[in-house]
């Protein structure tokens, strides 16, 4: 995954006529890491980035609720879903975290790897879709503070 982002002045002529000049552009490409660590884009610009369940990934078997409760999220950071299978990520209500109901997700994927950012104060319920694995615990809770 990279970021890529291109800086440029803009042009215009200035009262006498004269064009101005303009500095060349530079392009910076940003590498996500591999792991959760604390990366920087610009001095007020911070994010965190949490790889769900750390080196296991997303995958049945991995306690996300204690994985979840031992971080702290904050507005901005962001999830990275990493997964072999066809396991679905849905972002759903409190209602439909707490039954494992998979019939009104605010959102889904299941692409093999999934970045989400967290843009939001508040808890964001996360289940996997995949049939009977939120019941084994693919699940949990990430409260993100401003």
């Amino acid at each position: 995954m990279k970021l890529a982002v291109k800086v440029e002045s803009s042009s215009s002529s200035s009262s006498t006529g004269k064009p101005s000049t303009t500095s060349p552009s530079t392009t910076t490409t940003t590498k996500i890491p591999d792991s959760s660590s604390s990366w920087s884009l610009s001095p007020r610009l911070e994010a965190t980035v949490f790889t769900v369940g750390e080196s296991s990934g997303w995958v049945v078997g991995v306690d996300y609720d204690a994985w979840a409760k031992s971080k702290n999220f904050k507005l901005g950071d962001l999830l990275v879903f990493d997964y072999s299978s066809a396991y679905a990520i849905d972002e759903v209500f409190e209602n439909d975290y707490n039954t494992c109901n998979i019939d009104h997700p605010i959102s889904s994927d299941n692409s093999g790897s999934t970045v989400i950012s967290l843009l939001n104060a508040g808890p964001h319920y996360f289940i996997c879709g995949t049939p009977g694995y939120c019941a084994q615990g693919m699940k949990f809770i990430a409260n993100v503070t401003a």
